[in-house]
């Protein structure tokens, strides 16, 4: 009887085993279907809708996906115009708000964000290519506490 009891307990634990590694093989082939699709959706928006003017002297250029980090990256070229230090660190914090309420109300940007997407934006200037403003908004900046 005791050699029963311990046959049973050892098929169980080996189904539980299995199961933990099934579950845990499908989250991960579910991540990698996800970070596909989000690929290529910035690589169709970008054939799509890039360039664009998103703001007057403001080029949205592309969009990119990157697994690591989970991170949807839309790079912007800002015109020699605006590009000024003193007007864009007066205008940064506005531009960063800004940007974290449109991600925080988007209905567009739903299903990223319910699998803890981060979105960054970067500009660079048109003639010098460097960046001059990057922002980053994880979960924690665009969720709002329910």
């Amino acid at each position: 009887m005791p050699y029963k009891l311990e046959k049973i307990n050892m098929k169980t634990c080996f189904a539980m085993v299995v199961l933990c590694a099934g579950l845990l093989l499908t989250g991960c082939k579910e991540q990698k279907s996800f970070d596909s699709m989000c690929q290529k959706e910035a690589r169709d928006q970008t054939l799509k809708m890039c360039p664009r003017k998103v703001a007057q002297g403001i080029t949205i250029d592309s969009m990119t996906y990157h697994t690591d980090g989970k991170v949807f990256t839309y790079w912007h070229t800002m015109d020699d115009s605006l590009y000024q230090v003193d007007r864009i660190s007066k205008a940064e914090g506005q531009l960063r708000k800004a940007i974290c309420r449109e991600i925080t109300n988007s209905l567009e940007l739903k299903q990223y964000k319910e699998h803890q997407v981060s979105f960054s934006y970067v500009y660079r200037g048109q003639s010098s290519g460097k960046i001059i403003m990057q922002f980053l908004f994880t979960p924690k900046d665009y969720q709002v506490a329910q």
